[in-house]
């Protein structure tokens, strides 16, 4: 699959249940596929650019016969999912048998009024179908037509053209995704009575951003479910063979370096059957190792066996507890469509309903709580950042810090006093926030900012800002919010690179709105002021 053709991602974040701006998708749970389609050839790609025509032939053939019309190729974004024996999508652990399917060489496409799958596609399919569970492909976004690339369209209309397109190929094997415009409630409720994983909230204007993630799409969690890192497993029980249990974990970033290494998380001996446990361990034995590949040795309940951190399991569970393990986790399957180093601990989405304004009262309450609420996580502040910060400072020149995740940032003046009683510097206040990132950034994430700027430290006066600069460094996050007539633009929370920035315009206070840039009529939040007369 070629680069500029990877998925667009969506964000782990909050998003009202009734939102005009907003569309609701079926989290399906399956595997994101790129469909290449033409008169010619047809081609599955995974998110990670693997091929994926072999596993599901009977979705290569389905595509294949509906190309015969197509005047021009199409590529199209999706999920292939596993169904029941009504025909409606189940788990991603129905897809086990498929992911391991394997086949002969490619064959190459030919011309002419059929396109050409794998060699083996064909043939297998009847196997394929009447062995595992039947899979269909559901199409929920459309990138190119022919010559003609709709990423930059918004979402609606990418959708008009979708349907358009591939109406024709509507069959119990491709399907389109079901949406929801502005009220996702009842399709809430639906995803609570099926056992859905959850919802995707996707902003109506939305561009199609290939590889990128970003909140315009947002996931919303019901069901706990995320991958993680095998590090090893642990010996058999009595009676049981192969193994007891996996050792699982997640990467996080490693305390006074800019790695990462991997942190335990728990461990799973349920969700195995007998073939499953031989598999496993087939596939963990040439992994084996000497050395434990997380950053501090688990304890076990049995004698653990260390494996290299290649395999990338996908485990669903009830919570995180407090001291970061997982409570009852479930074994579903493995994934070849995540990079280990990509595993990192997901925050739960919290999905609400906007709230309902109260009659004859000027305030609103909070709805019928739909609610999944987040789960504590350890976060820590940049030590390399904040020495790099005082090094600057001191040399009493301009410098550039080179920030997690490769932005760079230009500061200037971090000599200059702000507090002059404390005798404390604007490099102060920058070592601050770089230190209380960890709790700032999620709380104004997405949601526009204003700054109140102190250019000449507390003792000078002071003024808000609402515009952000025409020039802004990369990785700042600048955007347009969306019925605003007067301020083209502002800064948008969420980010290190923007914090940091307004700490150099001298923003002392960067006071954030109660929505969020998606939806910026529906507050979110509530702050009272509580003023009280003298004697009260």
């Amino acid at each position: 699959m070629r680069s500029d053709l990877e998925p667009m991602l969506a964000s782990l974040a909050d998003a009202p249940l009734d939102d005009s701006q907003l569309v609701y998708e079926p989290k399906y749970d399956g595997i994101r596929a790129i469909a290449e389609v033409s008169n010619t050839s047809v081609h599955l790609w995974s998110r990670l650019g693997n091929e994926k025509t072999r596993q599901f032939p009977e979705i290569a053939a389905a595509l294949a016969t509906w190309a015969r019309r197509l005047k021009q190729p199409v590529i199209l974004d999706g999920e292939i999912v596993a169904l029941d024996a009504k025909g409606d999508p189940v788990g991603f652990q129905a897809l086990q048998g498929r992911i391991h399917l394997s086949g002969g060489p490619e064959a190459p496409a030919r011309t002419g009024s059929r396109p050409r799958l794998a060699r083996s596609a064909t043939g297998a399919a009847k196997t394929a179908h009447d062995s595992r569970h039947s899979v269909a492909f559901i199409a929920f976004d459309i990138l190119r037509e022919g010559s003609r690339d709709f990423r930059d369209l918004p979402l609606l209309e990418r959708r008009v053209i979708l349907e358009r397109v591939f109406s024709g190929a509507i069959s119990p094997t491709l399907r389109l995704s079901e949406v929801v415009r502005g009220d996702g409630r009842a399709l809430y409720q639906r995803a609570l009575a099926s056992g859905w994983e959850g919802l995707i909230a996707k902003h109506v204007d939305s561009r199609y951003k290939s590889g990128k993630r970003t909140p315009d799409w947002r996931k919303l969690k019901i069901v706990q479910e995320q991958e993680f890192v095998i590090g090893g497993w642990t010996e058999p029980r009595q009676t049981r063979a192969y193994f007891g249990a996996l050792l699982l974990g997640v990467y996080e970033p490693s305390p006074g370096s800019r790695t990462s290494s991997l942190v335990y998380a728990g461990h799973t001996g349920t969700g195995f059957n007998e073939k499953e446990l031989a598999r496993l361990m087939k596939l963990l034995k040439p992994l084996e190792t000497r050395d434990c590949p997380f950053r501090e040795r688990p304890k076990t309940n049995e004698p653990p066996h260390w494996v290299r951190p290649e395999l990338v399991a996908q485990i669903k569970f009830t919570e995180w507890t407090a001291d970061g393990k997982l409570r009852h986790p479930v074994y579903l399957g493995l994934r070849d469509d995540k990079k280990p180093a990509e595993v990192y601990r997901e925050q739960t989405s919290r999905l609400h309903a906007t709230s309902e304004r109260v009659q004859g009262s000027g305030f609103k309450v909070q709805g019928s709580g739909f609610k999944v609420q987040a789960a504590g996580q350890k976060v820590q502040g940049s030590p390399e950042l904040v020495d790099e910060l005082q090094t600057i400072e001191q040399s009493r020149r301009d410098g550039v810090l080179a920030l997690p995740g490769g932005a760079r940032l230009k500061v200037s003046n971090l000599h200059k006093v702000f507090w002059p009683t404390q005798k404390l510097t604007k490099g102060d206040l920058m070592r601050y926030y770089v230190q209380v990132a960890p709790f700032i950034l999620p709380a104004v994430e997405d949601r526009p900012l204003v700054m109140k700027r102190f250019p000449n430290g507390i003792t000078g006066a002071p003024f808000y800002q609402h515009r952000a600069p025409d020039d802004v460094p990369p990785g700042v996050r600048v955007e347009r919010v969306q019925g605003e007539k007067t301020v083209p633009s502002r800064f948008i929370g969420g980010d290190l690179p923007t914090l940091l920035h307004m700490t150099q315009l001298a923003a002392i206070s960067q006071d954030p709105w109660f929505s969020r840039v998606q939806s910026p009529a529906d507050a979110d939040y509530v702050a009272l002021d509580l003023d009280p007369m003298p004697g009260v």
